[in-house]
């Protein structure tokens, strides 16, 4: 079933998995619920009603077809930026990735129309996001942002550390 998930995507989630999203866990501060292998039971119920539960290629499937994909991963040319877009969108859903992305372009790539933020990642916002030459700031930016969000974010108390450390992950897998 893995067969057309590129070795990008591979790379980058074999990171994530091990470093973030790894493991079984089912605490009552995560809204997420039950989690296995990153896959909350809350977010994914139809996977959790199979026998066992979620299984590592299930998983797979689901980080490739629900983030990957919707980020256009394959698109961006900056392994790094790929790779930290794509976390951030396992941790926050799609739609903030992509806001998270279009916020950080407007701050650091000078432009006479700033990119609409409305967390979809298009051409335009890949036009623009490639043509960049400091990716890296992009990736530290991404970051932050990251930051800022957590520090809003009722669970902070029970979370914050781990976060951090995802949050300042410089995405080389």
């Amino acid at each position: 079933m893995v067969g057309h998930m590129n070795v990008s995507f591979l790379r980058a989630i074999a990171y994530i998995l091990e470093e973030h999203e790894g493991g079984e866990s089912n605490l009552a501060a995560d809204p997420g619920g039950r989690t296995r292998f990153g896959i909350s039971e809350t977010y994914f119920p139809a996977v959790w009603k199979m026998p066992g539960g979620p299984t590592l290629t299930a998983a797979l499937e689901i980080y490739w077809n629900e983030f990957w994909v919707s980020i256009k991963a394959d698109e961006i040319k900056h392994a790094a930026l790929r790779n930290k877009l794509f976390d951030i969108a396992i941790n926050m859903g799609p739609g903030r990735a992509g806001k998270m992305l279009q916020e950080s372009l407007n701050i650091l790539v000078k432009q006479t129309t700033p990119l609409k933020v409305d967390g979809q990642i298009g051409q335009v916002t890949l036009g623009v996001l490639n043509a960049y030459r400091n990716q890296r700031s992009i990736v530290f930016m991404l970051g932050a942002l990251m930051v800022d969000r957590y520090r809003q974010n009722p669970n902070a108390a029970t979370f914050l550390a781990g976060w951090l450390v995802r949050a300042n992950w410089n995405g080389v897998a």
